[in-house]
């Protein structure tokens, strides 16, 4: 998986990040391990990325592909 965010594709994946949150899918730890792999993704640095994902646990991957999906929809 690797993933590189454009700034639209950024803000959209934050938005909804922040969607998942005032609706309580994801609590504080979740929501903020999962921007900050965003961020990561979004500024170009995957490896470091790649590799906070990879220790993540499954909830937390499990919803940040569910946005880095509808993210990637959006675009075609």
């Amino acid at each position: 998986m690797l993933y590189e965010l454009s700034e639209d594709k950024y803000e959209e994946a934050i938005h909804l990040l922040d969607i998942s949150y005032k609706n309580k899918i994801i609590m504080n730890y979740e929501y903020e391990k999962i921007k900050n792999i965003i961020e990561l993704f979004a500024f170009g640095i995957n490896d470091e990325g790649l590799m906070k994902y990879e220790n993540s646990d499954d909830y937390v991957k499990y919803q940040l592909n569910k946005i880095l999906r509808m993210v990637n929809k959006s675009s075609n």
